[in-house]
């Protein structure tokens, strides 16, 4: 009975670890798609004459 308590310590474990991991990701991948979308808006709009706010 105690190693099936211990077993389960580990896996929660494992799986917040996991967890935190895969928010970590999405994060980063919010912020680069972020970046990006600002990048696109400052930068190529002039370029384009305003034309990517209409889209």
């Amino acid at each position: 009975m105690r190693g099936v308590i211990a077993y389960a310590r580990l896996t929660k474990k494992r799986l917040r670890k996991w967890q935190v991991a895969r928010m970590q990701r999405e994060r980063n991948a919010g912020i680069i798609l972020h970046t990006l979308l600002l990048f696109f808006t400052y930068i190529a709009a002039p370029f384009l004459g305003g034309k990517l706010f209409f889209i």
